[in-house]
């Protein structure tokens, strides 16, 4: 005798297990980004803020390779940051841009790198002159090394000469 087929695994029956399961899990997303709302973690400021922090590592890294120095009038070239618009007082941190020499509030400007890169005063490129502005730097650091070495070279001639 044949056997009447199955009727577990029609293809009726695919669909319909199909749409529960498709069903269920929409239903699960849907509780799970509920509670995580209701919990403050999933809001448009919160993505952002997370889309914002993983775009600026590299820009942070960067800006903090801006030297800070201490406020004095006579080194700035500016009075006031104007970022906040508050004018510099003597002694206070402050990072002055290398490409275009503008000074702001160290706070100031790394918040104003984060999300722009030009200087707030004159739109100069900051990000992209930084890497050129180290290389001077470390160029004058060796240059002025090799000042020295030639000096101390010189005074340890002259003095072999005056013992002669």
């Amino acid at each position: 005798m044949v056997s009447p087929p199955s009727t577990l695994f029609t293809s009726s029956n695919i669909d319909i297990y199909s749409v529960i399961i498709a069903a269920t899990t929409f239903m699960i997303l849907i509780v799970v980004a509920i509670l995580l709302y209701s919990y403050g973690c999933l809001t448009v400021e919160s993505l952002w803020q997370c889309l914002a922090c993983r775009i600026s590592r590299g820009p942070r890294i960067a800006v903090e390779m801006i030297p800070m120095r201490r406020y004095r009038e006579s080194q700035s070239f500016n009075s006031e940051c104007s970022v906040c618009l508050t004018a510099f007082e003597v002694g206070e941190v402050v990072r002055q841009l290398p490409a275009c020499k503008h000074s702001f509030h160290a706070p100031c400007i790394d918040m104003w790198l984060r999300s722009h890169s030009n200087c707030p005063s004159c739109r100069a490129l900051v990000l992209q002159d930084l890497a050129g502005y180290q290389r001077a730097e470390a160029m004058e650091d060796t240059n002025q090394q090799q000042q020295r070495q030639f000096m101390d070279n010189m005074e340890v001639s002259v003095a072999i000469a005056s013992a002669l």
